[in-house]
């Protein structure tokens, strides 16, 4: 995994596989497979189940972490009450 990028370097995301993971997300709505409320609700309720298990505590670089690995908890949750995986 590649270093994380200064908070100030202006770009959307720290690493390439989160960029990926964001396409494939905009992919699956964009062919109708799922609406972006529906991955909402799913990353809510991820986000949630983190902080509670303290996941989003420490360095700018952990919370991003965090964040995406949620945001991929979150995907899999709604292909998965699609029947999709």
């Amino acid at each position: 995994m590649s270093a994380p990028l200064p908070a100030d370097s202006g770009r959307p995301f720290d690493a390439p596989w989160q960029a990926r993971l964001f396409a494939l997300a905009q992919e699956m709505v964009e062919r109708g497979l799922f609406t972006w409320p529906e991955h909402a609700e799913a990353l809510g309720a991820a986000i949630t189940r983190g902080q509670a298990a303290g996941a989003a505590d420490g360095e700018r670089a952990e919370r991003v972490e965090a964040y995406w690995e949620h945001y991929l908890e979150a995907l899999e949750t709604v292909l998965q009450r699609k029947g999709l995986a």
